[in-house]
């Protein structure tokens, strides 16, 4: 059995600092946020994923289609981790947003 790394993490903050090389001085480019944004979108289908498939192994397992409880056990392991972060994720976008809000112009 192959042990996948979590990959999700380091491509998001690539992605992010891809996007955030091409801002100026002045300012942060709209490709930026967009860049941002969609990785986000990435992490949320991923997520969705992973929940599915867990839902899946769990019933094969209830069913007698499999047998090996580590398999349904990692599987639900994998779809919590992804939703803890994906959580995390949406808690940062609060915090950055009402910080914006909170700056005077």
């Amino acid at each position: 059995m192959s042990i996948s790394p979590i990959g999700k993490i380091s491509e998001i903050y690539k992605q992010s600092a891809q996007a955030i090389k091409g801002t100026s001085d002045t300012g942060v480019s709209s490709g930026a946020f967009k860049a941002i944004f969609d990785a986000a979108k990435n992490v949320i289908g991923d997520t969705t994923q992973l929940q599915s498939a867990a839902d899946a192994t769990t019933n094969d397992f209830i069913t007698g289609k499999i047998d090996n409880i580590h398999q349904v056990l990692i599987a639900n392991e994998k779809a919590s981790v992804a939703l803890q972060f994906t959580v995390e994720l949406r808690n940062k976008a609060i915090e950055a947003y009402k910080e914006i809000m909170r700056l005077q112009m």
